[in-house]
């Protein structure tokens, strides 16, 4: 369905870079599902979402070893 969504978005706006994120309430997980243009010269989907996943787990790291 989150993939769904974000080809929809792609069509309706093929210039667009586009990221949606779903949490998952009962996995405590988030999906991550990107797109970017194909002629994209400035980030490829796949690493936007590494960054991202990246960036969270930091903060969860950094949220877990507060406590």
């Amino acid at each position: 369905m989150l993939m769904k969504t974000v080809n929809q978005l792609s069509a309706a706006a093929p210039r667009s870079h586009v990221m949606l994120l779903a949490p998952q309430m009962h996995s405590g997980k988030v999906l991550c599902a990107c797109q970017v243009p194909k002629d994209s010269a400035l980030l490829p989907a796949s690493d936007w979402a590494v960054a991202v996943s990246l960036k969270w787990a930091e903060q969860f790291a950094r949220q877990t070893t507060q406590r």
